[in-house]
C-alpha cells in the first residue's frame, strides 16, 4: 500500500502554511496549542508514512533549514 496517497499522508500535507512549512524548527521544546503539528512531527511521520529527501514536501522543510543555516534567511517568529 502506498502511505504517501492515504488520508494521514493528505491531512499533514493539508496543514501546511503558505511557505510549505508547518512552523519554524525546534519548536517540539516550546509547542502550541494554536499548531496541530510542528515542523518536526510533520516530518517525522512523512518519514514514518515513506517520504524521502526527493519528495516535494520534505525539499522546501530541507530548503529552508539550508538557508536558515547558511544565514541567508532568518526564521520568522511563530506566534
Amino acid at each position: 500500500m502506498n502511505h504517501k496517497r492515504g488520508k494521514w499522508a493528505s491531512q499533514i500535507l493539508d496543514s501546511r502554511n503558505d511557505e510549505g512549512m508547518w512552523g519554524n524548527f525546534h519548536s517540539l521544546s516550546q509547542p502550541t496549542y494554536k499548531k496541530v503539528l510542528t515542523t518536526e512531527q510533520a516530518i517525522r511521520r512523512l518519514r514514518i508514512l515513506g517520504f524521502t529527501k526527493e519528495d516535494e514536501a520534505i525539499q522546501i522543510v530541507l530548503e529552508r533549514m539550508c538557508l536558515c543555516v547558511s544565514g541567508r534567511q532568518k526564521t520568522k517568529k511563530q506566534i
